[in-house]
């Protein structure tokens, strides 16, 4: 019997894979994988790239476990390339991807147990649209699929080797089976078209975020969560099967780490916390409301766009640490300004409302908990500057109404300056962005001007930048 472990998008969580690789010590798998997305995103790599401005640890843990192979991910690709060859370099195992023409190694064999085991890894194809500064300029992203055929008929004819485990940084566009019903890109998740290749036994996914073990024919299939919720077990033999395995081991960070997180960066007079995914985002909220107010005091312009993800909770009242504003704000882009029209404006802001619905039971949802097999758009974002009122029951596209510049209806001709993160500004998900000039504010991340806002304007009472409300028609 042949045991692989394997992780996926832990997005630098060390504190989770320092748990991880305790357990690996002890169980000592054949082979271990990390299907991508490894070091960046969390409040540790925030910490060692850019307050510290050390090697983040878990490159060097990697290599104490024995790591076999690292799949590139789309997030390795959030740095120069000459920065991810230092990383490379630092590792005694191979990143690989089989959709990089020569820029990767496809694939790894190793020898187990008298078998020969075959990796090939993959990479979303969809990764050079979100490349906000052309670090991708001159990699060719094939579409997976086509590649991972290519190269298990090279595994299994040529190299002959006895099984075949594929390692995708990307996911399923459709349900398998009655696991859930949803749909997706299938440029941006191959794994559906991947799943009917001949000759694979063993097919792990990621970049979902997804926990997902099941077997399809003759292929085991896992995505092992996020930020090390858990990893996937693979048992290869005769009855090949997987499990998730969440961690044991106790969590923490490292003490210089942990210091530096609850490090008092300024006070909050008022309540600026936030708890419940629609509570803050049904009506302007004390806490974006600072991050709008920071982003005008660099930015100057007429509008601003804030993004917090679909964290749950968040904010601070009293004592501001590190820990309180980075554990939302963690994300490296930096400040840019573009201009927009009005009717641009609102395109905008029609597409954030359609991210509402009213469910079975007449409440406002989001959208993908009520058109589960529908276009259901996840992406919401707030508007500081002006005034709206989104009418989740009207059609889409039709949802905005009342919205008003310093008191004045919004001019459709008319152009606002606007600064936004410089993810957004590629258009990759807001079509409305594409094409735009943009003027970069300043090189330093966003995270750290708020950052530094704070520190030098606290204490904070909430100062309202707009008002906006999400609604029902009724209401």
């Amino acid at each position: 019997m042949i045991t692989i472990c394997a992780m996926s998008d832990l997005h630098g969580r060390a504190d989770r894979f320092q748990a991880y690789a305790k357990e690996m010590k002890q169980l000592r798998p054949d082979l271990i994988l990390d299907n991508g997305d490894f070091w960046q995103g969390s409040l540790s790599s925030f910490y060692y790239d850019f307050v510290a401005g050390e090697l983040n640890p878990m490159f060097e843990l990697a290599n104490e476990i024995g790591v076999d192979a690292l799949i590139f991910g789309n997030h390795e690709f959030n740095e120069p390339i000459e920065s991810m060859k230092r990383r490379q370099a630092q590792c005694q195992f191979p990143w690989i991807s089989c959709n990089l023409g020569d820029f990767a190694q496809p694939y790894i064999i190793k020898k187990v147990k008298g078998k020969r085991v075959g990796v090939i890894g993959a990479t979303t194809q969809m990764t050079p649209k979100w490349d906000e500064q052309d670090f991708t300029k001159g990699i060719v992203f094939e579409a997976a699929a086509p590649a991972v055929e290519r190269y298990v008929k090279h595994l299994r004819e040529v190299e002959q080797v006895d099984y075949v485990i594929v390692c995708y940084h990307g996911g399923f566009s459709e349900s398998i089976g009655d696991m859930w019903s949803f749909t997706a890109s299938a440029v941006e998740n191959e794994a559906n078209a991947i799943l009917s290749i001949e000759g694979i036994d063993v097919l792990i996914t990621g970049h979902q975020h997804l926990q997902l073990c099941t077997k399809v024919g003759e292929t085991v299939v896992v995505q092992p969560g996020a930020n090390g919720e858990c990893y996937a077990k693979i048992t290869l033999d005769e009855t090949t099967s997987a499990e998730l395995v969440p961690l044991q081991s106790e969590i923490f960070y490292e003490e210089k780490v942990e210091a530096w997180l609850q490090t008092k960066i300024g006070e909050a007079v008022d309540d600026f916390h936030f708890n419940g995914l629609l509570a803050s985002r049904m009506a302007n909220h004390p806490f974006v409301d600072l991050i709008h107010e920071a982003q005008f005091s660099y930015a100057k312009t007429d509008i601003s766009i804030v993004d917090l993800l679909y964290y749950e909770e968040g904010g601070f009242k009293g004592d501001i640490t590190n820990c309180d504003l980075l554990k939302v704000l963690s994300r490296p882009n930096v400040l840019q300004k573009v201009w927009l029209t009005g009717r641009e404006i609102k395109l905008f802001l029609e597409q954030v409302a359609a991210t509402f619905e009213v469910n079975e039971s007449g409440n406002i949802d989001f959208s993908y908990n009520v058109l589960s097999e529908g276009n259901a758009p996840y992406l919401y974002f707030y508007v500081g500057g002006i005034d709206y009122t989104i009418v989740v029951d009207r059609p889409v596209g039709e949802r905005v109404v009342a919205c008003t510049f310093k008191g004045v209806p919004i001019e459709n001709e008319l152009l606002y300056s606007v600064c936004l993160n410089s993810y957004l500004a590629t258009g990759a998900d807001f079509p409305v962005f594409r094409n735009k000039e943009k003027i970069t504010i300043s090189e330093e991340m966003i995270p750290l001007l708020v950052l530094r806002y704070i520190q030098e304007h606290s204490p904070f009472i909430h100062r309202s930048v707009s008002y906006f409300e999400v609604m029902k028609s009724s209401e």
